[in-house]
């Protein structure tokens, strides 16, 4: 009789992707701005880090014009 084979290693999902983020951000929002970062992420792919990083980026780049 064979030994039943080991199971597979448990693997938790947040590690799947490594993305260097490692400083917390814990912030309110309206249900409104939450939904919409929600929405982008899911919609584009991204992780909600992204979205704000997106965004900042995008701020960032209006406020050079003024």
């Amino acid at each position: 009789m064979e030994p039943a084979p080991a199971p597979a290693p448990v693997v938790d999902g947040r590690s799947l992707r490594a993305t260097g983020r490692t400083a917390h951000l814990n912030l309110k929002a309206t249900a409104e701005t939450r939904e919409h970062i929600v929405r982008i992420a899911q919609e584009q792919g991204w992780l909600m880090a992204e979205v704000i990083e997106h965004a900042i980026q995008a701020l960032n780049k209006q406020l050079e014009r003024k």
